[in-house]
C-alpha cells in the first residue's frame, strides 16, 4: 500500500515541526488545539503558561486569574449566580438564576418570532393579492414591531388580527391607491364588507351604546347578511 505524502510545517506557537497531509497545508496552521488557544488569547510565547493577568471578583472581592480576552468579572460559576440572584430576579418566582421560567420565555420567544415571521409573509401575499403592489418584508415586520389604530374601532391592532382594507371598496369604485388603503382589525374588515368607510363608521357609532345589538349584528355582517347592493 503506498504511503501518503506528508508536508512539513512549523507551528508559530511552540517553534516545533509537524507533519500534515498535502492536502491540509493550507488550512493546518498549529500542531495542537493547545498551541492554536495559546495564539488565540494573545500569547504567542513558547513558553506560556496558562493565565497571565489579575482582576478581582466583584462578589467575592478574591483576585483570580484569567486568560488574556477574556472580560471576566466572576471567579467562579457560583459568584456569578450569586450576582444575578441579586440584580436580575426572576419576574415570574422572584428567585435569581431561575432556569425553569427563562427556558419558559425562551421557548415562549421562539414561538412568537416564528409566528411573527409567518404573520409577516402572510401580509406580503394578502397585500399583493389585495393591491396588486408589493409590500417589502422589511415594512411587514415593522407593522408587526408596532401595530397602527385601528380606523373603524379606535383600539389598537394585535398583530395577530392586521388586515388590509379598501376605504372604497373596489367593488363600489375604489382603487388601489395609497390613500383608499388603510390597515385595519380583521374582525372590523369582515365587519364592513362592502360598505364605504363613512357609513361602516356612522353604523358602529350608532351601535356604540347598544352592545347586544352590535354582538348580534357583527355576526350577521361578517356572514355579508348586509352586504350593500345596488
Amino acid at each position: 500500500m503506498p504511503q501518503l505524502r506528508t508536508a512539513e510545517l512549523c507551528c508559530p506557537t511552540c517553534n516545533n515541526t509537524f507533519l500534515v497531509e498535502p492536502c491540509n497545508k493550507s488550512i493546518r496552521k498549529y500542531c495542537s488545539r493547545t498551541c492554536a488557544s495559546k495564539a488565540k488569547s494573545g500569547s504567542n510565547n513558547p513558553n506560556w503558561k496558562g493565565p497571565i493577568l489579575d482582576k478581582v471578583c466583584v462578589v467575592c472581592e478574591k483576585p483570580f486569574r484569567f486568560y488574556r480576552g477574556q472580560l471576566e468579572k466572576f471567579c467562579s460559576k457560583t459568584c456569578y449566580d450569586t450576582w444575578v440572584s441579586a440584580h436580575k430576579p426572576c419576574s415570574d418566582c422572584g428567585h435569581g438564576r431561575c432556569k425553569k421560567h427563562e427556558r419558559l420565555r425562551q421557548a415562549k420567544w421562539r414561538r412568537e418570532a416564528s409566528k411573527k415571521e409567518l404573520k409577516a409573509r402572510s401580509m406580503q401575499v394578502s397585500y399583493k393579492s389585495g393591491t396588486g403592489k408589493t409590500l417589502t418584508l422589511a415594512e411587514a415586520r415593522a407593522l408587526i414591531a408596532e401595530p397602527p389604530t385601528c380606523i373603524y374601532c379606535k383600539k389598537p391592532i394585535k398583530w395577530q388580527e392586521l388586515s388590509i382594507d379598501h376605504k372604497i371598496p373596489k367593488s363600489r369604485g375604489g382603487s388601489n391607491d395609497s390613500d383608499n388603503l388603510c390597515w385595519v382589525d380583521l374582525s372590523c374588515n369582515m365587519m364592513k364588507g362592502n360598505l364605504l368607510d363613512t357609513e361602516f363608521i356612522g353604523l358602529l357609532q350608532f351601535l356604540e351604546d347598544k352592545p347586544d345589538m352590535l354582538r348580534l349584528l357583527s355576526k350577521r355582517l361578517k356572514l355579508g347578511g348586509f352586504a350593500f347592493r345596488r
